[in-house]
């Protein structure tokens, strides 16, 4: 059912967002006086046909979009400049209108396309890693950490092994799982030497065997998953707070004071500016949280006062360790120097250490926002509670939901999306030409025919919000692709208009025609080359 619903959509899908292209190149073309001799509905041999007008309107066999033939287009013929009727004989701006029409009519789909998802509710874009933090952040995308199994078959080897739902996958064959390919291609196809799971299933860790089932499916049905990086605890002083809390070497730092941990930068930003933390860890793929109390960090020294300046006055004195600025720990100068600015001219409370004793000073500063002190950072060693890592854990997505927004929102944010993604697929662009024509490799995330079809399998599955926001995505590709100066593209043609347009006489037709031609082989070369890496990657 679902792949005769994928062929419909797929065929429906890409013939309108290349029809609405075509549209877009007739309705200009009919506008501005050029004659179209014909539009078709897919691509040659031509099934069917009528003539209505001075324009062949024709249905094609192969249903994949459609195209717009106009007069004098790409002809060589001289006769063809003096034709009023002829593309070739019109001024640079109305050539250039018909050209980018197309791209334009592509835009304003996805723009449309996208409004309507968020308006109605779509998942989320993800085209970066940021982009995937901040949806986990706001519980957008849920997630749970480890290879956690979603269902298993009933009657296969898994089920007959004893696997179970919502166990978690720690090891195989006694080693960290840390290729997930080498995984799935496990669980799809059970190799001869039958593999053995370390699982956790609740509080319990348990070794499960395969015990037969040499080249059948395993069985085991798991989430989404990839490996997210996480601040991970190198080492640890047996007397540190820390320590004393709860905390181990290896844990796996998955929340300080509720906010996402994913690299070691994020975490020291926080610990330097915590008195007190809480810290959420993975350990065997358990959660737990420890409480403890940050000690004082004596990273900021005053080298020097101001004679007769507030600070002076206020008792402060050459080598004072600047602790905490009403109650907020100070880990650098400059974050002191813009702690006492923002304070206007309140009086500030500062914690200082002067020989080993705490010492409470007041000052507030001048109208300048200073208080008459300089600071230095003091450089140390070997202080620490403990170190850590940016590491990474494999990472279960449980679930992705949608978003929306008030209409005017919706439009508002199609618009500014498009604009990112726009960014994005040139850069994808130029790396697929890049690597394709440089190393033979195909970008990660890059998809030809093959591959949008499949793509669209798995967004039918989904509903039809999910095919909204997929077609969208399309032709909001086709637009940015098509408007590239690349010869064969409508970007291309235009990069001929502008030469023109800056030289003052005609380019050659003959070799305008044979660039694009040269072009066109190119594309498909780049098309054929990707496709055939996503037939091997189906198989």
């Amino acid at each position: 059912m679902y792949l005769l619903l994928t062929i419909i959509a797929f065929v429906i899908i890409f013939s309108i967002i290349v029809l609405i292209h075509e549209l877009g190149h007739f309705w200009a073309a009919k506008r501005n006086g050029v004659k179209v001799e014909e539009f078709g509905f897919g691509l040659p041999p031509k099934l069917w046909s009528v003539k209505r007008g001075e324009t062949i309107y024709s249905i094609n066999l192969l249903p994949f979009g459609g195209f717009v033939r106009l007069m004098g287009e790409d002809s060589k013929d001289p006769k063809m400049y003096a034709d009023s009727r002829s593309f070739i004989s019109k001024p640079l701006r109305t050539r250039t209108k018909i050209i980018v029409a197309g791209v334009l009519m592509n835009f304003l789909l996805a723009i449309v396309l996208l409004s309507i998802g968020f308006s109605v509710g779509i998942k989320p874009l993800i085209i970066s890693d940021k982009d995937v933090f901040a949806n986990i952040s706001n519980n957008t995308i849920q997630i749970s950490e480890g290879i956690i199994v979603k269902d298993i078959t009933k009657g296969t080897p898994a089920a007959n092994a004893g696997f179970m739902a919502g166990d978690i996958l720690m090891q195989m064959d006694n080693k960290d799982i840390t290729d997930l390919d080498v995984l799935k291609n496990t669980l799809i196809k059970l190799p001869a030497s039958w593999p053995t799971f370390k699982v956790r299933r609740d509080n319990s860790i348990i070794n499960i065997a395969f015990g037969g089932g040499t080249g059948l499916p395993s069985g085991i049905n798991l989430y989404d998953m990839f490996f997210l990086p996480r601040a991970t605890v190198k080492t640890i002083s047996a007397d540190s707070e820390a320590a004393k809390a709860g905390l181990k070497s290896g844990d796996a730092i998955i929340k300080i004071n509720g906010k996402q941990v994913y690299d070691v930068d994020t975490f020291q930003e926080i610990m330097d500016f915590s008195q007190n933390v809480s810290l959420v860890v993975m350990r065997d793929f358990k959660a737990y949280e420890f409480n403890f109390n940050v000690p004082y960090k004596k990273s900021v020294i005053v080298s020097d006062t101001i004679l007769g300046g507030v600070a002076e006055k206020a008792g402060f004195m050459k080598g004072d360790y600047i602790l905490q600025i009403n109650g907020k720990n100070v880990a650098s100068p400059s974050q002191a120097v813009e702690m006492i600015k923002q304070s206007g001219r309140k009086t500030l409370q500062f914690l200082v250490e002067r020989n080993g004793a705490s010492v409470l000073l007041n000052a507030a500063p001048n109208s300048k926002g200073e208080i008459g002190i300089i600071l230095s950072k003091i450089f140390s060693m070997g202080n620490s509670q403990f170190s850590a890592y940016t590491s990474s854990i494999p990472t279960s997505v449980l679930e992705i939901k949608n978003v929306s927004y008030p209409i005017h929102e919706a439009i508002w944010k199609s618009f500014t999306e498009s604009k990112r993604l726009t960014v994005f697929t040139v850069q994808m662009f130029g790396k697929l030409v890049k690597d394709v024509f440089g190393t033979l490799t195909v970008p990660e995330g890059v998809s030809g025919p093959v591959g949008i079809a499949h793509m669209t399998y798995v967004f039918v599955k989904e509903g039809l919000s999910s095919v909204v926001r997929f077609a969208a995505l399309l032709s909001l590709s086709l637009a940015v692709l098509n408007i590239l100066p690349f010869p064969g593209l409508d970007g291309g043609r235009l990069l001929f208009i502008v030469v023109e347009g800056i030289s003052g006489r005609r380019m050659n037709q003959r070799f305008e025609t044979m660039t694009h031609f040269i072009g066109f082989i190119l594309l498909l070369f780049l098309i054929l080359f990707v496709t055939y890496k996503d037939v091997l990657s189906l198989l």
